[in-house]
This record gives C-alpha cells, structure tokens and sequence, in this order.
C-alpha cells in the first residue's frame, strides 16, 4: 500500500506540473475505471481541472480518505448517471447483486479518472477542433503510459468508447497498457431488449493485470452488461489470489 501511495504522490506531481485531470476514488484499490471526461462543464476548463487537482492535493495534506468517503447521496444523480452505474458494477463485484444503497460509496473500491482531459457534460467533436482534440487523448496515452500508479492497478476498466482504440494500424490499449489482446477477447452480450453491448479484455504477459476496454457505462447499460463485466473482473482477481483485497 505504501508504495502505490508513493506511485499516487508521483501521479499527482505530474498532473499538477501539467494540468491534467486526476479524479477521485480509492487510490490503493485494485480498480481503475477510465471514462470518457469530467462532466463538469460549468465554467472554464482549465480552472475545473485545477480544481480538481487542488482538492486531490488538498486530502493528501490532510486526510486521503476525503478522496473516497464523499457521502454522495444516490437521489442526487438522475437516471443512468455515470456514477451510478460505477456503483452498479462494484455492487456485482463485491456482494454479486445490486444493492441500491442510500449512498454512492464506488469511490472505496476503485479509482475514477478520464481518458479526456476537456471538461463538459457533452463534448461535441467538430472538423476545427479535431486536431487538438486528438492532441490532448496522445498527452493523456502517455500520460498513463509513464505513470506507475495508472499501471499498478490490477483491473483496468477503460469505458470511453473510442477515445482509445486497438485496430490494424494502432494498438492504443496495448501499448499504453503494456496488455496483449485476449485470443478470445470479444465479448457479446445481448440486453433483454434484443440489442448488442460488447466489450473487449487483454491481459498482461505475467497475467496478473487485466485491461476491459467498453463504451461509456451511463444511459441505457443493461444489467446483464454489468454483470457479464463484474463475472469477467472477479474471475480475474480470484485467478490472481488478491480478491480478499477488494474491499481496503
């Protein structure tokens, strides 16, 4: 624990040094989820990711603790919001059901970051920005290339669509994660209402790390989605002895 705090410390250096977005969670879990981007989008960019990075910084001198233990009330998000389906899917993955909690308390259990480091509640991507919008996903890549906390996690779940990609000309994911595409790696589900929701798995070479790679868990995600994923992460932690550490 005490080295991936110190992994932790070396993160937050480097998204200070460069404005990058952190995020919130359980930095000693064995968890990461990737989404897409902070859905803030209330003001200017820059300052909400510096506004993040303050309050990460800020638990750090006085209790880390606070980066985890937010008290998010579920009534709070509408919907499918985002933050509830990450909750969904640690209910799955610790008691095997969904259990509706008064509280969203994912944060205890995984890591939350962005492959994105724009802020918004919706991004619309147009023919003037796509440059620099490709520019700032290649900075991020390596950001979480470098980054020995990005890379210690056990189980990496990258929901953000396409903002990484593995194809014929360029493997995003394997490379950035150091992960080779699974033999099998495809996995099709189909909701109750007869449509198609996928998502891909690679492993390490030593086998001890998993990388998920799927679309943006929020909206219409069905449960049987959620529980195909939550199968596929407890198989792995169980594979490599360390599920006992889920809950820290």
């Amino acid at each position: 624990m005490e080295e991936k705090l110190q992994f932790f410390g070396e993160f937050v250096k480097t998204c200070d040094e460069h404005n990058q977005y952190i995020g919130q969670g359980n930095p000693t879990s064995n968890i990461l989820i990737v989404g897409m981007e902070p859905a803030i989008g209330s003001g200017n960019p820059k300052e909400e990711i510096r506004g993040n990075i303050e309050w990460v910084k800020e638990c750090m001198n006085t209790d880390i603790q606070k980066l985890y233990c937010m008290d998010l009330q579920r009534t709070t998000f509408k919907g499918n919001h985002t933050w509830k389906v990450y909750q969904k899917l640690i209910d799955f993955i610790k008691e095997g059901h969904s259990t509706c909690g008064p509280f969203l308390d994912f944060g205890k259990f995984a890591f939350a970051t962005e492959m994105n480091n724009w802020t918004g509640k919706r991004k619309i991507i147009t023919s003037t920005n796509m440059n620099t919008f490709k520019n700032v996903l290649e900075e991020r890549r390596k950001l979480f290339k470098d980054s020995k906390f990005i890379q210690s996690f056990p189980v990496t779940i990258l929901a953000c669509s396409n903002y990484i990609v593995n194809n014929d000309e360029d493997r995003q994911i394997d490379n950035t994660f150091d992960v080779t595409y699974d033999t099998y790696g495809e996995h099709r589900i189909i909701s109750p209402k007869g449509k198609a929701y996928h998502f891909w798995t690679h492993h390490s070479s030593d086998g001890k790390r998993l990388v998920v790679h799927t679309r943006q868990l929020s909206t219409d995600i069905p449960t049987n989605m959620i529980e195909k994923l939550a199968e596929t992460i407890n198989a792995h932690l169980i594979n490599i002895e360390n599920k006992s550490d889920l809950i820290q």
